[in-house]
C-alpha cells in the first residue's frame, strides 16, 4: 500500500519517477520493501494493475 511522504526529507526533491520517468512530485513510498521513487499517483495507477512493487 502506498504511503504519501510529500514534504519529507527522504530523497532528493528531483528524483525521478521510475515509472512515469518525470519529476517525482509528491513521494510514495511501497510497503513492505520501502522503495521509495515513484510518484503518488503513478504508484496508484500501477497498484490497479498490478499488486507487486514496480522494481
Amino acid at each position: 500500500m502506498p504511503k504519501s511522504t510529500a514534504g519529507s526529507n527522504q530523497g532528493d526533491s528531483h528524483d525521478t519517477c521510475v515509472i512515469c520517468l518525470s519529476s517525482v512530485t509528491e513521494r510514495a513510498i511501497t510497503s513492505p520493501c520501502n522503495h521509495y521513487t515513484f510518484d503518488f499517483v503513478c504508484l496508484v495507477s500501477w497498484l490497479k494493475q498490478r499488486s507487486t512493487c514496480p522494481l
